[in-house]
């Protein structure tokens, strides 16, 4: 039984922070000296020969600086097509980043498309890549991204698929010199006990924790630790992940929807310590799997929040399945010594299926209430 807490567990979700976390001849020849108005020569270059629309052209006009030939701009889209850069994504690049159109193709753009091959990526793929963060070509390659993946290499054992993957994930990551933000976070965050194997998790599923400042990531942390989460906890590292993926609006409407189901703050207060990506759990999933248990099932509401991993596991695919196998076994009562529905459904797949197969005159019943679609939950009795 753990104990009251008689700090109420709204006032604390309060202090959670938001989460951060075609051809140019009709305009004029390649190398024109006509100034571009950004307004409306620039805007015209940006529809006819980037594909840009009208809003999104205008738009990026204005981020652009005012050129005195279209020598740079041409020279850029001419290299981009050169690695197989689809016309969408060039356009995404654009209208991303107009400034790519003045960068220099020679010292900066090719530079970083090579080393960025070098991760195995060509073609699409690495079109797609920039296109999502264009600026990652002109951050600076020798100052920041070299600098920034060579941390990465270290810290992901050379794995050049999650490199890639948290590049895609945080372009903030590499837009500073990895002594500022990169190196100082994952200091800060090995102090507070997240190493090895939970640093790297950490780095993969939530980047942007390692390109925040050390302000808001200390703030951060410190949030977790007020929601009663000691750093020697293991679900520390989780509990970190969780509020730095939703906003404290959103995990208000959690702990009201809980509440709702007879959570009190006391009860709150322990799934988040124990259970935090619970929280991360869409409503949607959260009220169907919260009416299964409790008006299907008929568990005990004590034992529902003792367990707050019953309500991650996928309820179509696997809790509805094994409850239908669970019900037919105690109907056929084929259970000399009656298991725990909490135990049938916390087991692995292939323990579980091992678990059917010991029923040998019934395996296939069993196996296709387990294989076959649940039209509607079955009327029971309560565990």
């Amino acid at each position: 039984m753990h104990r009251r807490s008689s700090l109420s567990f709204y006032h604390l979700s309060n202090v959670i922070h938001r989460c951060f976390f075609p051809s140019f001849s009709s305009l004029a020849s390649s190398g024109s000296t006509q100034t571009l108005n950004p307004n409306s020569f620039v805007s015209n270059y940006l529809k006819q020969t980037c594909g840009l629309l009208d809003e999104q052209a205008l738009s990026a006009s204005t981020r652009l600086p005012r050129l005195t030939s279209t020598e740079r701009p041409d020279s850029v889209l001419r290299i981009l097509r050169h690695y197989e850069f689809s016309d969408t994504h060039i356009r995404e690049c654009i209208r991303l980043f107009p400034q790519i159109l003045v960068a220099n193709d020679a010292k900066t753009l090719k530079p970083a498309l090579e080393f960025l091959q070098g991760f195995g990526l060509s073609g699409s793929e690495l079109g797609l890549m920039v296109s999502k963060n264009p600026k990652l070509l002109t951050v600076g390659l020798s100052e920041k991204l070299v600098p920034c993946i060579e941390v990465l290499r270290s810290l992901l054992a050379n794995d050049n698929k999650a490199i890639v993957q948290v590049l895609k994930a945080c372009k903030w990551i590499t837009y500073k010199d990895p002594r500022i933000r990169l190196l100082p976070n994952i200091t800060f965050l090995k102090s507070c006990g997240i190493v090895g194997s939970q640093l790297t998790m950490l780095l993969k599923r939530q980047p942007v924790l390692f390109a925040m400042s050390k302000s808001k990531l200390d703030e951060l942390v410190n949030k977790v630790l007020k929601m009663g989460v000691p750093v020697s906890s293991r679900m520390f590292v989780y509990a970190l992940y969780t509020l730095s993926c939703i906003s404290p609006e959103t995990l208000q409407q959690k702990f009201e929807l809980l509440q709702s189901y007879g959570y009190s703050d006391e009860d709150l207060r322990y799934v988040f310590q124990v259970a935090p990506s619970v929280l991360r759990t869409s409503e949607k999933k959260l009220v169907s799997a919260l009416d299964f248990f409790t008006k299907v099932v008929g568990i005990e509401h004590s034992h529902l929040v003792k367990c707050p991993s019953y309500l991650m596991h996928g309820l179509e695919k696997r809790t509805i399945p094994r409850y239908k196998v669970f019900q037919i076994l105690r109907s056929k009562m084929l259970l000399k010594k009656e298991p725990s529905f909490r135990y049938v459904l916390m087991m692995t797949e292939a323990d579980f299926l091992r678990y059917i197969l010991k029923f040998k005159n019934y395996e296939e019943e069993l196996l296709s209430a387990y294989n076959g679609e649940m039209n509607s939950h079955s009327s029971s009795r309560p565990l």
